[in-house]
Formats: structure tokens, C-alpha cells, sequence
């Protein structure tokens, strides 16, 4: 393996660890806001959500050990799409008009709350996003072209 594919090794792994990270203070936080008020149905959602990050980091983990170069693409993409829903929600949120609030200070209050919040959600949804950006560089490419060959190699010849 050369420097560079070593590199490439850091770069790829340091963001499936970071992104891996964010999801489990995701879950921890979901969790405590969960114990605040147990019901089944939000305890559910929560398992859900952890199977199906579970798969999606195994079909990650997988993609990476193959050296399959989609791994440069596919993970941005997602990341663009997620950083796109948190953030479109949050700005969605600061149009919100509040009719359930019982007076108007308090809509008002909700209304600040959320505009106050956005900076907050903008840079949560760009986090993942500038994390990701490293897997253009040619030293990913180089390690997952470096895997790639390792995987072959590893394969019995076909009959």
C-alpha cells in the first residue's frame, strides 16, 4: 500500500466513523427525549430507525471493503439529500404561523424560538455534508481502487 492509499484509508475511514458518530448522538439524544415520554409508538420508531442505519452502514461498510467507487458518490449524494431535508425544514418551520398557540406572545415566542434555532439546523445539515467532501480527493479513489484490486486478488479463479 502506498502513502497515498494510506491516506485514502484515513479519508474514507475517518468519515464513515464521523457520520457513524453523528448517528449514534442522534439515537442517544432520541433516546433521552424518549424517556421524557414512553409510549410504544415512539419506542418503535426509534428501533426502526436503528435497523435501518444498522443496514445502511453494513451496505456502507461492505461497499468500502469491495473498493466500489459509488462509495465516492453515492455517499454525498445522501448526505446532500439529508443536509437538503434538515435544512429545508428548519426554514419551513420559521414560515410556521402557530395556530395552536393560545395567545399571541406565545406564538410569538414559538416563532423566535425557531428563528433562533436556524443557524443551529443550517450547520447540522452542512456538517455531514463538508464532511463527505474529502472522498473526492484522489487519494480515496486510489484507496478504493487499492481495495478493489485486493478483493480480486482474494477471489478464486473462475472455473
Amino acid at each position: 500500500m502506498t502513502p497515498r492509499e494510506r491516506t485514502g484509508r484515513l479519508i474514507v475511514l475517518a468519515v464513515v466513523a464521523v457520520l457513524l458518530g453523528g448517528c449514534v448522538v442522534f439515537f442517544v439524544w432520541d433516546a433521552v427525549q424518549m424517556a421524557n415520554a414512553v409510549t410504544l409508538r415512539r419506542a418503535g420508531g426509534l428501533l426502526r430507525n436503528v435497523a435501518f442505519t444498522g443496514i445502511g452502514f453494513t451496505v456502507l461498510i461492505a461497499m468500502v471493503r469491495r473498493g466500489n467507487p459509488a462509495v465516492r458518490w453515492v455517499l454525498p449524494a445522501a448526505t446532500a439529500l439529508f443536509a437538503a431535508g434538515i435544512i429545508g425544514t428548519a426554514v419551513w418551520m420559521t414560515t410556521l404561523d402557530y395556530p395552536n398557540a393560545t395567545t399571541p406572545e406565545e406564538r410569538a415566542a414559538m416563532q423566535k424560538d425557531d428563528r433562533d434555532n436556524l443557524p443551529v439546523r443550517i450547520l447540522q445539515g452542512a456538517f455531514p455534508l463538508l464532511v463527505t467532501l474529502p472522498l473526492f480527493l484522489p487519494h480515496a479513489r486510489d484507496y478504493l481502487a487499492y481495495r478493489r484490486r485486493e478483493t480480486v486478488g482474494d477471489q478464486p479463479p473462475a472455473v
